[in-house]
């Protein structure tokens, strides 16, 4: 989703973003859910698929380009 709303931007920034993304929800199950264990390993796998699903998805919108159509539509 974030390839498509910030179509400028790289997919290592859109893969920090979710970085940012993950690590406050780390960080607030670690303050505010005290039967939830934060965890490296979830900012691990979750920056993984942020990153994987911002290549996949440029790598859709590009063959789609190169076929005459555009992310709106034909």
């Amino acid at each position: 989703m974030a390839v498509l709303a910030y179509p400028q931007k790289a997919s290592w920034q859109i893969g920090n973003l979710g970085l940012i993304i993950s690590g406050c929800i780390e960080l607030g199950q670690l303050l505010f859910l005290h039967n939830r264990f934060a965890s490296a390993l979830d900012l691990v796998t979750n920056n993984g698929g942020a990153v994987i699903g911002a290549l996949l998805v440029a790598a859709a919108l590009k063959r789609l380009q190169t076929r005459g159509w555009s992310a709106a539509g034909p």
